[in-house]
């Protein structure tokens, strides 16, 4: 996986940045876990060489419904209120279950928890 880079200041929470480039049927963290804090994802843009399903995890629960490939593509989204997020103090994860090439960015703020 790639660095986290923070890229700017919007509101009170900065936003930072996360590079996906990873090849292989992988669960890894993409954001490590932040005690405390909900990682809550604000844009995503991802294109994969092949088949595959992909998810994102809060930790090991699901966050995201399948998102499945049955060829090369890619997928862009963004919503200012959050595309998704995990459950205070988890990590981001993602799950990808075929051995394709997955490149793309997203972009995410650190929410205090309740």
């Amino acid at each position: 996986m790639g660095q986290a880079v923070e890229a700017s200041i919007f509101g009170r929470y900065p936003v930072k940045q996360q590079v996906i480039d990873t090849t292989g049927i992988i669960t890894e963290d993409l954001v490590a876990a932040v005690s405390s804090k909900s990682i809550r994802v604000i844009s995503l843009l991802f294109t994969v060489n092949g088949p595959t399903n992909i998810r994102f995890l809060s930790a090991a629960a699901n966050i995201s419904g399948l998102i499945e490939f049955a060829d090369s593509g890619g997928m862009t989204i963004a919503v200012k209120t959050g595309v998704f997020w995990t459950q205070v103090g988890d990590a981001l994860r993602l799950n990808v279950d075929a051995a394709v090439l997955m490149s793309g960015v997203l972009t995410y703020i650190e929410v205090d928890g309740d």
